[in-house]
């Protein structure tokens, strides 16, 4: 009843939004057959939810050079209509889970926002700069998409994020959370924090990306514990990442991406926080102190076939490794090729065909990482 109300109540203020300030109501629905071929389980095929969601952007100029904008994003699952999680435990309690900023553009010094979103060296708009345009997937498709492989960083709470106008070819920008996964607690040590800053230029054909995060986790003296709820003392985590893509001909376009990590939670399925993980054998929270140390490469390209028929494809590579609570080490490998089809029916909608291979060698030589998936699906932008 509380969620039928709040979005009754939203409906009936946008036409008033409206006569003070410009609103866009946008979204997608996207939905696929889904076909997974895990060795050791049986195959199985599901409805899944691609990355649906909602949304509204919101603005109103104040002056020939101010602007103030709200950005407002909410996920939804296709399948049943229900309010994605992307936030860990807030399912059906945050409406505007994969965005919720309010912030002033310059045409002259840039844009600065608050509250929840992605950092700039991350996938998720508006603000990235980085890894979100080094996937020649578009970050899309779940296990085929960029986060499935490299590091990726988490949409944080209590964040501002900078990011400067286009000079000469360049885009710089910073992103600080002082409290990524929750509201801040009362003491600084407690919260878990991020800063992240990243980078682009352009020249003709030719972009160049960079980006790096360090990820702080609270302590809390009182209990010896990082985070309560998984009872685990977490070192901080640090990650780069450097790419390009060249646009080599009018239906070439090229990618090469990398990313080194130090205590990095999840890369390439191989997630340390888990109490068991995908990996052989089950951590206790001492062997979850330290994170993954590893590097990721990527090639890939873009291709039109004819009219707007396009293949899309890219090849993955993950090294790292993992330290335990008596010292020693645990190493693992994992390869990743992926490659898709898409077909746009109209401006808005397209059908495509996605096709993943997997292998997981030493610590990710396991079933849950090493198999076929496929995605046959319809994508439909309002």
């Amino acid at each position: 009843m509380r969620k039928l109300f709040a979005l009754t109540t939203l409906a009936a203020l946008i036409p008033l939004a409206a006569s003070a300030a410009d609103v866009v109501v946008y979204g997608k629905v996207n939905t696929s057959i889904y076909y997974e071929d895990y060795s050791g389980q049986r195959p199985k095929v599901s409805l899944a939810n691609e990355g649906s969601r909602w949304g509204f952007n919101v603005s109103e100029k104040l002056t020939d050079d101010l602007t103030v904008k709200a950005y407002l994003e909410s996920g939804f699952n296709v399948d049943d209509g229900a309010l994605t999680n992307t936030g860990g435990g807030n399912a059906g309690s945050t409406l505007f889970d994969r965005r919720s900023i309010l912030a002033v553009h310059s045409k002259t010094w840039g844009e600065v926002g608050f509250g929840r979103m992605g950092s700039v060296r991350s996938t998720m708009a508006p603000y990235a700069l980085s890894l979100a345009w080094l996937d020649p997937l578009e970050t899309n498709w779940g296990d085929a998409g960029m986060s499935a492989m490299f590091g990726n960083d988490p949409r944080g709470n209590n964040t501002v994020t900078y990011v400067s106008p286009l000079l000469n070819g360049i885009r710089f920008g910073a992103t600080a959370s002082t409290a990524f996964t929750d509201q801040e607690a009362d003491h600084t040590n407690k919260n878990n924090r991020l800063v992240s800053a990243a980078a682009s230029y352009a020249t003709g054909p030719v972009a160049f990306y960079i980006g790096g995060t360090h990820i702080r986790y609270g302590y809390d003296t009182a209990s010896g514990l990082a985070d309560k709820a998984k009872g685990i003392e977490r070192e901080d985590a640090t990650a780069f990442n450097l790419g390009m893509t060249w646009q080599a001909t009018d239906t070439l376009k090229l990618f090469a991406a990398g990313q080194y990590q130090r205590d990095w939670r999840s890369s390439a399925g191989w997630n340390v926080d888990k109490a068991t993980t995908y990996a052989s054998d089950e951590y206790s929270a001492a062997d979850r102190r330290h994170g993954i140390d590893g590097l990721t490469g990527l090639l890939g390209f873009q291709y039109k076939i004819a009219g707007d028929l396009r293949l899309l494809a890219k090849y993955v590579y993950f090294d790292g490794e993992h330290k335990m609570a008596d010292g020693s080490k645990v190493e693992g490998q994992r390869h990743s090729v992926n490659a898709a089809l898409e077909k746009a029916l109209s401006k808005r909608t397209k059908i495509y065909w996605v096709m993943s291979y997997f292998k997981g060698c030493d610590e990710l030589k396991v079933g849950g990482l090493t198999g076929v998936t496929g995605h046959l699906g319809l994508e439909h932008n309002f």
